[in-house]
Order: structure tokens, then sequence, then C-alpha cells
């Protein structure tokens, strides 16, 4: 009864911080919108943050899936070695590769957008430029976020993450009526900056101070086999961003924002229903209890169902009213916000899809098996390529948004069933 109240406890801590960080990433973007309006500076500003998204769910993420289920298994001074070992690598490793994007951000301004305009392209290359120097804390976090979940401190990554929302805020609010939508993207590298000192901060006293070469090979024999496959289905990314230029001006911004604010809410339901988990599904399948690794799998995915369908039908009834109260400001039109909800019900898929899709995965990823969600994934985003194209080029980016919304829900049902199958094979009497 205690253990259950306690568990009762930290998911509604975790709750409260991801609603507070969720709260403040929406008025941050609705700072920026209605501020400076859905046009060209602002698709300028959401399309040169592609890159370090792109290497964020390419790399960051990945690792972070990894690590978690490694550190689990090791006891704390393992993990507390085999993280500084692993931050001195990625730091080296994530700063060369700034430095080399640096070198040829006019280049990729003008592949990632070739629906800008000249002044958009230069625009962009500056705001990329911006945003590459976040790249080396967004990598360190990374390791310092799996080695804090491992060891089951949550609310100290929530905590670190509502600080650095808090510092970006306070960056747009400062400097953006000077500096303009320059500003916005500083903002974004002082968010990076202010969660990694913050984890930084308090791994520190923590931290073993011992070269571990196995640490490295053991990381990279596990992201090795996800890093090509994950780089292939991420390219979305970069895929969504270069038809959305083609889009007359500021309609990247408000697929952008619709995106943004699902994600917002998908990370709440990843910070509160499945990182906790994580760390326990990790223990299970390394002692083989599948009947209750199969048991969390089950509860969790009802919870998030409950959650996001409940979401879903809020948007649908209630989403105009609210958009227009919200973003229906200063230089934001009635018809954009109109724009703006149609474009969030065509993306609801992403609701469920994503931190489903997150729990599903991180299964895999507790019984040690890389592969598999990097290859149905792929495979998801293949089947979306012609879906995506055929979807901008009849629909607009409303075609765009559908065709991502059912790529999302076709990774969840494939997740789910292969999951199923392995449990079974696993345990021949438990099923899912």
């Amino acid at each position: 009864m205690f253990a259950f109240d306690q568990r009762r406890r930290l998911i509604l801590a975790l709750l409260v911080l991801t609603a507070g960080v969720l709260f403040l990433s929406f008025l941050a973007q609705w700072f920026i919108l209605t501020r400076l309006g859905a046009g060209p500076a602002t698709d300028a500003l959401f399309a040169a943050l592609v890159v370090p998204q792109f290497l964020t769910g390419v790399v960051a993420l990945p690792l972070v899936r990894v690590l978690v289920p490694l550190f689990a298994a090791q006891g704390e001074q393992g993990a507390a070695a085999s993280s500084w070992t692993l931050c001195i690598v990625v730091s080296v490793a994530f700063t060369g590769i700034a430095a080399v994007l640096w070198l040829v951000t006019p280049w990729l301004a003008r592949l990632l957008a070739p629906g800008f305009s000249r002044e958009s392209r230069e625009l962009m290359a500056s705001l990329l430029r911006v945003q590459l120097a976040g790249l080396p804390f967004i990598g360190v976090g990374a390791v310092l976020r799996a080695v804090q979940n491992a060891r089951h401190r949550f609310v100290q990554v929530s905590l670190s993450t509502m600080v650095g929302a808090i510092s970006a805020l306070v960056c747009l609010v400062l400097f953006l009526p000077i500096a303009g939508v320059l500003a916005a993207g500083w903002s974004f590298t002082v968010r990076a900056a202010v969660e990694c000192g913050m984890l930084l901060v308090a791994w520190w006293p923590r931290v073993v101070r011992e070269w571990q070469p196995q640490a490295i090979r053991q990381t990279w024999r596990r992201l090795g086999p996800l890093l090509v496959g994950t780089s292939y289905e991420r390219s979305e990314f970069l895929l969504d961003r270069l038809l959305s230029t083609l889009a007359p001006a500021g309609s990247l911004s408000l697929l952008y924002l619709a995106q943004q604010l699902h994600g917002a809410f998908a990370q709440m339901l990843n910070r509160a229903l499945v990182d906790p988990v994580i760390p326990q599904m990790a223990v299970l399948a390394h002692r083989g209890t599948w009947r209750a690794f199969r048991g969390i799998s089950r509860r969790r995915l009802r919870g998030i169902a409950v959650v996001t369908g409940a979401a879903g039908i809020g948007l649908l009834l209630a989403g105009l009213p609210a958009l227009d109260l919200i973003f229906g400001v200063r230089n934001v039109g009635r018809e954009e916000v109109r724009v703006l909800w149609g474009l969030m019900l065509l993306l609801s898929g992403m609701l469920m899809g994503d931190p489903a899709g997150n729990l599903l995965a991180n299964a895999f990823y507790a019984m040690g098996d890389t592969t598999t969600p990097t290859r149905i994934g792929v495979v998801a985003f293949t089947l979306s390529l012609g879906m995506k194209i055929g979807g901008f080029f009849w629909l607009g980016i409303a075609g765009l948004a559908a065709a991502s919304s059912i790529q999302y829900l076709v990774r969840v049902a494939a997740l789910g069933l292969a999951l199923r199958s392995r449990i079974r094979t696993k345990h021949s009497d438990v099923a899912i």
C-alpha cells in the first residue's frame, strides 16, 4: 500500500512539473507568434530548428533510451563512472558536429528551404548558427538525464527542464523587443544550456572520475544499430520542413506550432507515465519476469489511451474557441487560428501515437533489443513518404499533417503486435 501511494505521489509530482513545463513552453510559443506573427521571420526560425531537432531525435533521444537500461543494471558507482566517461565522449562528439555544421550553414539553408526567398534563407542560416551553439548541451544533457532516470531521480530531471523553460521565457521577454527573431533563436540555446547545467549540478557530487572504455563499447553496441535506422526515420523532420517551405508564408509556423503543442502534451505523458517505469521494465526483463512486464505495459497503455482520448475530444469540442481566445491577438488573425485548429485535429494521431510508441519502443530497449523498434519505424516512415508528398501536393499543409498522423498510428500498431509476439515467445502463457 505504501509503495502504491509512493508511486501515485511520484506520478502526481511529475504531472505537475511537466504541466508547468508545458505551460511555459506554450507561453514561449504564444509570445513569439503573437509578437512576430506567422510570417517569413517565424518560418525562418522554425525551419532553422529542424537541424537540432533532427540531431536530438537521431542521437540524443536514442542515447537516453539505450543508457537508462544500461545504467539501471549497474550499481551506483558503476553508473557514476560510466556516465563520467560518456559525458566526455559525447561533449567532444557534439562539439565536433556543431563545428562542421557551422561551416556549411548557407548550403544547408538552401538545401532545406528551397521555397524561401534569399533574405529568408540568410536569416535561417543566422538562426541555425545560434541553434548549433546549444548542441553540446543537448548531448551532455542526454547522458545526465539517462543516469538520473536510471537512479529513479525523475523529479530532478523535471525540475531541470522547468528551470530551463523559465530561463528561455525570460530571455524572450527581455530581448525579443530588442533583437527580434534572433532573440527567439537564442532562447532555445539558453534553455538547453540551463537544463544541462541543472542536471550537471545534481550529478556532480556523485560522479566517479574513472575512465570506463567498456561503457563506450557497450553504448555503441546498443546505439549503433539505432543510428542508421533512426537517421532515416527521423528525416521526416527534414521532409516536413522542406515541403512546408513551399507552402504560403506562415504555413510552416502554424504547422510547427501545432506539432509543438501536441508534442508538449505528449512529453508530459512521457515524463509522468512512461519514464518512471523504464528502469523497472529493464529490471523485470533482466530477471525474466514477463507476466509483471506485461502488466506494466498494459496498465500504462490504458492510461495513455484514456488521457489522450479525453484530450482529443476536448480539442474537437472546445479547441477552436480556446485557441482563438489565446492566440487571436495582436498579429494573429482569426483565419490563422482556424488553420491552427484544423492542423491540430489532423495531427490527433500524434496525441496517442507519440507516448504509446515511446512506451512500446522502450519495452524493446528494456529487453536489449534496439533493432526491432528501428525497423518498424523505418517501415512506417517509408510507407508515409508517398502519403506525405502526395498529401501535400493534393491538400497542401493539411495533407502533410494528416499523413503524419497516420504514420504515428501505424507505428504504434506494429510495435504493439511485435511486442505481443515477442513476450509470447519468451513466456508462452503471457499475452498482451
